[in-house]
């Protein structure tokens, strides 16, 4: 996986068009959309963009009153987490249904 963009938010919209945004947050990221199946691919994301994803965290705990954390465990894309892969990939997944919401 080749990652040109330099955010996150220009990353989806180059590799997801519009309908696509639009389906991804109809059904959620567990369709199997392409970069988001594969926990290689959510970690050189994570790894690409991990600065954007906290801050946009950080932002949206500030916004329910919580820490990071707590809000992180009270969104929709928690799983059970056992490795880091398993986080990186729930934060890039957090971070993309926030995004595909903004675009729709």
């Amino acid at each position: 996986m080749i990652i040109r963009a330099k955010t996150f938010n220009r990353w989806m919209q180059a590799n997801f068009p519009l309908s696509l945004c639009q389906k991804m947050a109809r059904y959620g990221l567990d369709y199997g959309w392409y970069g988001f199946a594969d926990e290689t691919h959510t970690s050189k994301l994570y790894t690409r963009f991990k600065e954007e994803i906290w801050e946009m965290i950080v932002k949206d705990a500030k916004y329910f009153n919580k820490s990071p954390l707590e809000h992180l465990a009270w969104t929709d894309v928690r799983a059970e987490v056992q490795t880091a892969a398993h986080l990186e990939n729930m934060l890039i997944r957090y971070a993309a249904e926030r995004i595909v919401e903004d675009l729709t």
